[in-house]
């Protein structure tokens, strides 16, 4: 997932740092209930990578998590290399390893008549 529904920013703790009036680095969740918290959305900018930002803000959200669910998740893609040495770094280990699809519709798509 490439976003937070807006559920999620209504319902859902969020973490950011700052630099000046700028956030530099964000994550939340897509579940936080006792039975289910899943991190999402961990991402911080190009430009200042590198300086442990995302593991903060992950080690943050995972204690938050730990509190309200013995049960805490996350996802990454597993070509991204960086986060997942941050979160193994953590303690998190893979459970499974899915391979996703996107597509999008072109411009000369075909409509569908339901009669």
């Amino acid at each position: 997932m490439r976003f937070f529904t807006k559920s999620e920013l209504e319902n859902c703790p969020f973490l950011g740092i700052k630099e000046g009036n700028d956030f530099i680095a964000v994550g939340g969740y897509h579940f936080y209930d006792s039975q289910l918290v899943e991190l999402g959305n961990i991402v911080t900018r190009l430009d200042c990578r590198g300086r442990g930002l995302a593991k903060h803000i992950t080690s943050e959200l995972t204690h938050l998590g730990k509190k309200l669910s013995p049960d805490v998740y996350l996802g990454v893609l597993a070509d991204n290399l960086p986060a997942v040495q941050v979160y193994e770094g953590l303690g998190y280990q893979a459970m499974e390893e899915l391979s996703i699809v996107n597509f999008t519709l072109s411009s000369t798509h075909i409509s569908c008549d339901a009669s």
